[in-house]
């Protein structure tokens, strides 16, 4: 049957080697195709949903359409999907005034289901008919044995109490209402903590069928699959059995306020914060963005940079970051001043400094640097894990949607040339969007008294009746007829060999390399070995703080920064520790990480020799103020970024290598470093550790590249380190958790958690096998989905395990404590009584060979490569756990619950988050946080 789409544009887009096809439905629905020939193919739906309110219905409304369609019963959709697919992106995302539904594949048949299960879901959804998803997915009533209503839960909620648990975003959020005021977009998209209970079904209901409509719908393909049927799949199944078209949805008019007064917020943090907010009439266009991007990096990311340089030599903050505002029709530039010892004296300095770049005109040099990064990063295209073509969507939205060119964000290279060749451009928007902007507001946090507690009052029998009903929804087994529409990939379908990636090494001469297809760039990795008996080991993590920020032998820190820049795509520092998979032994490494063009590998060779062996330790006050940026970067991830801090603590306890990381770079490397106070002392031990670690004995070298040749640049630099370091003698034996305590509670300002706990399943003598990978898929996808979030009503959850014995179990922003431990401890019982079926054992089995599959850039690949190489991991290891995980069975599942028996001796919790709640657990104590 053909289809009601009319093909309205057509461009080629060069940069990204992409055809682009732009399509209109009769309907007024749009559909975007870009045509290539990536393999990790995209589909998506937009719809515009600009916020009224801050009960947050658009997010709570986008978790709620996952939460079942019609062909598609399921009550957590993206959890069920994600058990067993070859899909390497299931999410959805909820902006002020836009909803995105991407989905992404390697396997173009299941990616066509996938597209299908998502259409069902935003046309076919069971919100309409069952308030208990929204109960589930947003808000409900914790009501305890007597009646009474004890506080909120639902998902949505305590996401967004984690989010509001930060000063900088609460301070954002307050500004942007009062620079917006008036329109719509002083509204928070996600929602408030405060305003997501005074959410009703029937607005959720009015909302989903006003702005969820084919009118109001845009289609989004990208990479190598077949147009034509998915949109004869889209018009014919859907778009052409929408009762209502609706109407196109306007964007709304963004409506600005000027001359505002310097505004105070409340917030639960005795740090001080400022936001500067510049609001600007600047069409949010792909040329726009870059061109103010340039501006704010000129400005505020780099040491050189000229208001960081400022604020930081004269210690008016612990640090500086700044945001550009993509996700509204206008532009918005924020800039963020943290740990502000005069807040007032702060924003004055701004300022100043903002008009002495201005009268003076931009440094040259550190202008090209901005250039110059940019365009590395255009070409090199790494977005990390996240599939090219969402990254692109995200892009496009922000043009498209708002009526503005689907194709203007292709043209990069372009807008950067015109930039370059016309500077002008960047001095006027310094004037009229930071000097002359009457649509500017500055923001200061002050500390907040704790709120009281929640206020029990008697439930209602409609609540009650609704909260018995959302019990039975919840405690409800998934329907096997809803379960067996959704789409499955046969096992014969899975590559039965492991991927091999690239791996040659000179042993002798300590070089190893990864030679795979890298347009023009190469990786280069400059390895030290360090163990604990290195002089001043533990200060190795401050050491790779300060390289590259403070001055050496032959540059000022500003003019080694913009060498740096100018020729190398990035340079930074990273530590290692190299787990063994063979025993309990571990190595360490030092490393000096680049990524460079071609033709400027020389350079990097000079930069990083200079930076090593030629660094000065000697500006105390230049080395205490970039200790204090760290540590207020440190201090405000225990909120935003608490599971990681308590599953790296947790794990200290139970494995010498993760002692030593844990004391290095954890919770105790910043209490070490927060109890610091003799710097000098400091800047002599690094002269030490400086001397004592780049050295010839220490040295080894991997690289990426097209081609192998690199060998006269290694030998050459090898010959240029020390032979070896000062002879100065440390303890054979340190006791790297002296004073710190196993089973700890880190309290902070925060009403929700993130629980960790830490397991040796080989303590009791079991080896590690694949099929546990098996097991953790399935215990995360079951146990923990179903307790933790959908019944606990935590944000998220997860089980991660290492093949050198140890798993973790973790949840974040979860409102439990003892509820969550006690079901990390349930999972030995819950796999003695594992019984799936084959289909949902291979669903299981697919989900992990997925993780292992999932396509990866090829700087990750040399690095995982390397990496596996320092842990004694082989290919033949991987071929093994593949094939075990792939021969899978129930019986084999169950024979691994004693491994998973949770005792005293073999586990450790930890927790960071809110300290109301009380619990006998924490047997190591409490240590309170004040972020």
């Amino acid at each position: 049957m053909p289809h009601n789409f009319t093909l309205t544009e057509t461009q080629t887009l060069t940069e990204i080697s992409t055809e682009a096809f732009l399509y209109t439905h009769k309907s007024g629905a749009q559909l975007l195709h870009l045509k290539n020939d990536d393999k990790n193919r995209v589909f998506a739906i937009a719809f515009k949903t600009p916020a009224a309110n801050n009960t947050g219905v658009f997010h709570v409304l986008e978790h709620c359409v996952l939460g079942g369609s019609k062909k598609y019963p399921l009550r957590d959709m993206c959890n069920e999907l994600g058990k067993g697919t070859l899909c390497t992106y299931i999410n959805a995302i909820t902006y002020r005034d836009k909803t995105l539904y991407p989905v992404a594949g390697t396997n173009e048949k299941e990616l066509f289901k996938m597209a299908d299960v998502y259409l069902d879901a935003v046309f076919n959804p069971l919100i309409t008919e069952k308030k208990e998803i929204m109960l589930q997915e947003g808000v409900n009533f914790s009501i305890d044995e007597n009646g009474n209503v004890t506080g909120y839960g639902g998902i949505v909620f305590n996401e967004m109490c984690g989010t509001f648990s930060a000063p900088v975003y609460c301070l954002g959020t307050t500004a942007n209402a009062e620079l917006y005021k008036g329109s719509r977009y002083v509204f928070d998209g996600g929602g408030k903590p405060e305003d997501i209970p005074k959410l009703t079904y029937k607005y959720l209901k009015k909302c989903y069928k006003k702005y969820y409509t084919p009118a109001n719908a845009y289609f989004y393909l990208f990479g190598d699959l077949d147009a034509e049927k998915y949109l004869n799949h889209i018009d014919n199944e859907y778009l052409s059995k929408c009762k209502k078209r609706g109407r196109s949805i306007k964007t709304p008019k963004v409506k600005r306020r000027s001359g505002l007064s310097d505004l105070t917020v409340p917030v639960n943090s005795n740090d001080e914060v400022t936001i500067i907010m510049f609001s600007t009439n600047l069409k949010n266009s792909p040329f726009n963005s870059m061109a103010l991007s340039v501006i704010l990096s000129y400005l505020f990311l780099y040491e050189s940079s000229p208001v960081r340089r400022a604020l930081v030599d004269e210690n008016l903050c612990g640090s500086v970051d700044f945001s550009l505002g993509f996700h509204i029709p206008e532009l918005m530039a924020s800039v963020t001043v943290s740990n502000c010892p005069n807040p007032l004296k702060a924003k004055n300095r701004v300022f100043e400094v903002l008009e002495n770049v201005y009268s003076s005109g931009f440094d040259g040099e550190l202008l090209e640097l901005m250039y110059e990064l940019s365009e590395f990063n255009i070409r090199e295209a790494n977005f990390g894990n996240r599939a090219k073509g969402v990254q692109y969507l995200m892009e496009i939205s922000s043009s498209w949607l708002y009526g503005g060119s689907a194709f203007a964000h292709n043209w990069k290279l372009r807008d950067l040339l015109e930039l370059k060749n016309n500077p002008n451009i960047l001095r006027g928007l310094l004037r009229d969007v930071f000097l002359k902007n009457k649509y500017t507001l500055t923001a200061f946090t002050a500390e907040k008294p704790h709120s009281a507690h929640f206020k029990a009052y008697k439930a209602t029998g409609e609540m009650l009746r609704e909260n018995k009903k959302l019990r039975e929804h919840l405690n409800k087994s998934e329907d096997e007829k809803a379960l067996s529409v959704i789409p499955v990939i046969p096992l014969s379908d899975i590559e039965k060999f492991a991927e091999k990636i690239p791996f040659d090494v000179d042993r002798v001469l300590r070089i190893s390399r990864t030679i795979l297809p890298t347009d023009g760039i190469t990786y280069l990795t400059f390895m030290f070995d360090i163990n604990e008996f290195t002089p001043y080991f533990e200060n190795y993590c401050i050491l790779m703080k300060l390289l590259g920020k403070i001055n050496t032998k032959n540059y000022s820190f500003e003019a080694l920064e913009k060498k740096i820049g100018m020729n190398l795509g990035g340079q930074w520092f990273e530590c290692w520790v190299h787990d063994s998979v063979t025993d309990e032994s571990y190595n360490s490494t030092f490393n000096v990480i680049v990524k460079v063009l071609d033709k400027n590998i020389e350079k990097a060779f000079e930069l990083t020799r200079e930076i090593i062996l030629n660094t000065l330790f000697g500006d105390i006050g230049r080395i205490e103020a970039l200790l204090r940026q760290s540590m207020v970067g440190l201090k405000e991830s225990f909120i935003t970024e608490g599971s990681s801090w308590a599953i790296n603590y947790a794990s200290a306890f139970l494995r010498p290598s993760y002692k030593f990381a844990e004391t290095t770079g954890g919770f105790v490397f910043y209490d070490n470093l927060l109890k610091m106070t003799d710097t000098e002392k400091l800047c002599e031990e690094l002269k030490i550790l400086q001397k004592s670690l780049f050295t010839k004995k220490n040295f080894s070298f991997h690289y990426t590249a097209s081609a192998p040749g690199l060998e006269k640049q290694i030998s050459d630099f090898y010959e240029s380190l020390p032979d070896l370091g000062p002879d100065i003698q440390k303890p054979q034996t340190i006791d790297f958790l002296a004073g710190y305590a196993k089973n700890c509670r880190f309290v902070t300002e925060t009403p929700v958690h993130y629980n960790a706990m830490a397991l040796n399943f080989c303590a009791g003598g079991a080896k590690f096998h694949g099929s546990m990978n098996v097991l953790r898929n399935i215990i995360a996808s079951e146990l923990l989905a179903q307790k933790i979030r959908l019944e606990g009503g935590a944000y998220g959850y997860g089980m991660s395990l290492c093949s050198q014995g140890i798993a973790y179990l973790h949840s974040y922003r979860d409102p439990n404590v003892d509820k969550t431990y006690e079901v990390f401890k349930s999972i030995s019982r819950f796999t003695e009584n594992l019984n799936l079926s084959d289909k949902q054992l291979s669903r299981f089995i697919i989900g992990v060979i997925n993780g292992e599959d999932s396509p990866k850039h090829v700087y990750y690949k040399g690095i995982t490569a390397l990496r596996d190489y320092l842990s004694n991991k082989t290919y033949e290891d991987y071929q093994r756990e593949r094939e075990e995980i792939l021969a899978a069975t129930n019986a084999k599942l169950r024979s691994l619950s004693e491994a998973f028996v949770v005792t005293d001796s073999n586990s450790s919790i930890c927790t960071f988050g809110n300290g109301e709640i009380k619990s006998d657990l924490f047997t190591g104590g409490e240590v309170k946080i004040t972020c």
